[in-house]
C-alpha cells in the first residue's frame, strides 16, 4: 500500500471541488487498499483560506454586476436577488458548503493527519538559511508551513519511503522530493491514479494502454468531428452580435497525455490532455457604430467587421472508453461524451486566442 500526501496545489488543480471523477478514483484506490491518504491541518487551513478568497471574489463580481440591473430585471432575479441582499451571509454559507464537501471527502478516504511533534525547529531554521527545499531564493518565510509538513511526512515514513507518493503542482515540493529519491513524485492526481493502477493491475492496464495507443488516431479524429459539428460558440462581452463559422480544415486535435483513473468490467476511465487548434471566421457589428433612427426610434449598427480567430488551447477532461473484456484491442471504442465548454469559449484576453481583423465594412444604412 502506498502512502499519499497531496499538497494544496494538487487539490487546487481540481478546483478544490473534492468531488467528481478524480476524487472518485482516489476513493476507489483507498477502498481497494492500494493507497492511504494523509493530510494536515495546515493543508485544510490553506484550502479554506483559498476557498474564502475565491468565493469572496465571485460574490463581489455578482453583486457589482447586479447593481447595474434596472428595477425590472432585479424583479425577475428571484432567489438570486434575495441572496445578494446579504452578500456577507452568502459568502459564509457558500464557504460552509464547500468546506463540508472537503471534510466529507477526507472522511470518506479515512485521511489521517500528519503528526508534527517530531519536526525539529533547529532543522527548519538550518534549511531556511541554507535555502534547502522547500525553501528557495529569497528565503521565503511563507514556506515554513510546507517545510513543517514535508519534514513530518519524512519522519513518519522514513522506514518505507519507497512506498510513499507526493502530489503537488509546486516546484519547491518537487525539489524537496529530489532530496529523497525513493519518494515517487507526481504533478497531479491523475498521474498517481495511472501509476497505482499500473502497479497493482499491470496485465490489464498494459493491455488497455496498448489498445488506447493503437486507437489514438481514431479518437483524435472523433474529437475533431465533435468540434466541427459544434452548434454555437460562446463569446466574451466585447462582442455584440457575433456570427461564426468554423474553418473545418483548420481543426486539429492531439492527445498529449492519457492517464488511466480506473478500469471496470467493460470500461475504463481516462483523463486526457488535448492540444486543440481551430480557426473561426466571425462577423460582428461595431459597437461604436450604434445609432438610433429618428423616425422609427429603432436602434441599429451602421458598421460590421470580419475577423479571423485562431484558437490554440490545451485542456484536460475525463471520459469513459468501452471494450469487450475478451477482445480489448479490437473492441475499444468511444460512446457519448461532451468536450469541455471552455474549449468553445472565445475570450479575447486569453493568450491562447489570436484575433485578426480581416475587413472593416463601410457604414451602411438599414
Amino acid at each position: 500500500m502506498f502512502t499519499v500526501f497531496i499538497d494544496t496545489s494538487g487539490y487546487e488543480a481540481q478546483g478544490l471541488s473534492f468531488e467528481g471523477p478524480l476524487f472518485d478514483s482516489l476513493k476507489k484506490l483507498v477502498k481497494e487498499k492500494k493507497i492511504q491518504i494523509v493530510t494536515s491541518e495546515i493543508i485544510k487551513q490553506e484550502i479554506e483560506a483559498h476557498l474564502k478568497e475565491s468565493i469572496a471574489q465571485s460574490v463581489n463580481i455578482l453583486e457589482k454586476a447586479s447593481q447595474k440591473f434596472d428595477h425590472r430585471t432585479k424583479g425577475k432575479l428571484g432567489v438570486i436577488s434575495d441572496l445578494l441582499a446579504d452578500p456577507d451571509g452568502l459568502k459564509e454559507n457558500v464557504l460552509l458548503l464547500r468546506t463540508l464537501t472537503m471534510d466529507k471527502f477526507f472522511k470518506s478516504v479515512k485521511a489521517s493527519d500528519l503528526p508534527t511533534s517530531t519536526v525539529k525547529v533547529e532543522t527548519l531554521i538550518q534549511d531556511y538559511f541554507k535555502q534547502v527545499a522547500p525553501f528557495g531564493d529569497g528565503k521565503k518565510k511563507h514556506e515554513f508551513p510546507d517545510a513543517i509538513m514535508l519534514n513530518a511526512f519524512i519522519n513518519e515514513n522514513k522506514e518505507n519511503l519507497s512506498q510513499t507518493c507526493l502530489i503537488a503542482d509546486d516546484p519547491d515540493w518537487k525539489r524537496f522530493s529530489e532530496r529523497y529519491p525513493d519518494i515517487i513524485f507526481f504533478n497531479k492526481i491523475s498521474e498517481l491514479a495511472d501509476y497505482i493502477n499500473s502497479e497493482y493491475d499491470s496485465r490489464i492496464v498494459e493491455e488497455l494502454k496498448k489498445a488506447f495507443e493503437a486507437h489514438t488516431n481514431t479518437f483524435e479524429k472523433a474529437f475533431c468531428r465533435s468540434i466541427v459539428n459544434r452548434e454555437g460558440f460562446d463569446f466574451d462581452d466585447a462582442w455584440v452580435e457575433p456570427e461564426e463559422e468554423i474553418d473545418e480544415d483548420s481543426v486539429r486535435v492531439k492527445i498529449t497525455e492519457a492517464n488511466l483513473l480506473g478500469h471496470y468490467k467493460d470500461s475504463a476511465e481516462w483523463e486526457l490532455t488535448l492540444k486543440v487548434s481551430y480557426t473561426l471566421n466571425v462577423t460582428d457589428v461595431d459597437a461604436d457604430s450604434w445609432v438610433r433612427d429618428s423616425d422609427t426610434k429603432e436602434h441599429f449598427y451602421t458598421r460590421k467587421g470580419e475577423y479571423s480567430i485562431a484558437v490554440n488551447k490545451t485542456i484536460e477532461f475525463v471520459l469513459d472508453i468501452y471494450f469487450k473484456p475478451q477482445s480489448i484491442q479490437s473492441s475499444i471504442h468511444l460512446r457519448d461524451y461532451i468536450l469541455p465548454d471552455e474549449l468553445f469559449y472565445i475570450d479575447g484576453s486569453d493568450d491562447d486566442i489570436e484575433i485578426t481583423e480581416i475587413n472593416d465594412e463601410p457604414d451602411w444604412e438599414p
